[in-house]
C-alpha cells in the first residue's frame, strides 16, 4: 500500500513539473509574439515601415480578430497622426486559468507595462485574457483583452 502512495506521489510531482514547463514555454511564446507585435505597430506608427510591410509581418504572428484591430490602429495613425506612448518594456506574470483544447490555448496573465509618454515614463498593470493557437512550431495570438 505504501508503495502505491509513493508511486502516486511521484506521478503528481512529474505532472506538476510538466505543467510548470508548459506554462514557461507558453509565457516565452507570448512574450515573443507580443514583442514582435509591439515592434511592428510602433515602427508603422513612427513611419519606419509601411502599412503593407506591417500587415505582412502581423499576419505571421496574429489572426482575426486581433489582426483586424491592429491594422485598424495602424490605418488610424496614418490618417490621424497623434503621439502614442511607447512601450519601453513589459513583464508577463504567472499564467492562470490555462485551458488547452487541441491547438487552441486560453489563459489569463498579468502584464506590467513600462511606458514612455508625453509626460514621461509610467507603469501600467493589468490582467488580460489571451487566446492563442499553436500552429506547427509557432504560436499565433488571436485576441487579448483586459479583464480587470
Amino acid at each position: 500500500m505504501k508503495r502505491y502512495i509513493v508511486i502516486i506521489g511521484i506521478l503528481l510531482v512529474i505532472i506538476y513539473v510538466l505543467d510548470f514547463s508548459r506554462e514557461e514555454k507558453l509565457e516565452a511564446a507570448l512574450y515573443e509574439v507580443m514583442s514582435q507585435r509591439i515592434e511592428i505597430i510602433e515602427k508603422a506608427a513612427f513611419g519606419e515601415t509601411s502599412y503593407d510591410e506591417a500587415q505582412k509581418l502581423l499576419v505571421d504572428i496574429t489572426q482575426n480578430p486581433l489582426l483586424k484591430s491592429d491594422l485598424q490602429i495602424i490605418e488610424n495613425l496614418d490618417e490621424y497622426p497623434t503621439e502614442i506612448d511607447r512601450v519601453q518594456s513589459f513583464k508577463i506574470g504567472q499564467i492562470r486559468n490555462l485551458s488547452v483544447i487541441g491547438n487552441n490555448i486560453c489563459f489569463s496573465a498579468e502584464i506590467v507595462w513600462n511606458m514612455e509618454g508625453l509626460n514621461g515614463p509610467y507603469i501600467e498593470e493589468s490582467i488580460y485574457f489571451f487566446e492563442m493557437k499553436r500552429d506547427k512550431n509557432k504560436y499565433i495570438l488571436y485576441d487579448y483583452y483586459p479583464i480587470n
